[in-house]
């Protein structure tokens, strides 16, 4: 990944509500528009997480599932 891509991330954004354990809560599914790789989440803090966890290194997060179910 050359000096430019490393400083340009682009993903599309998938949010919907799931009841679970009598609560509704969101999930979370991003894919690298790039690579194509997806990065899905149970609720919105490991989304937040991934997200300041690339602003802080400059690269994409390795980890590529953050489901706490």
């Amino acid at each position: 990944m050359n000096r430019r891509q490393e400083q340009y991330h682009a993903y599309l954004l998938r949010l919907w509500l799931v009841k679970w354990n009598e609560k509704w809560v969101w999930r979370v599914s991003l894919e690298n528009v790039h690579t194509g790789e997806r990065h899905t989440f149970a609720s919105m803090e490991p989304f937040v997480a991934f997200l300041r966890e690339v602003e802080q290194t400059g690269q994409q997060a390795t980890r590529t599932d953050h489901s706490d179910r």
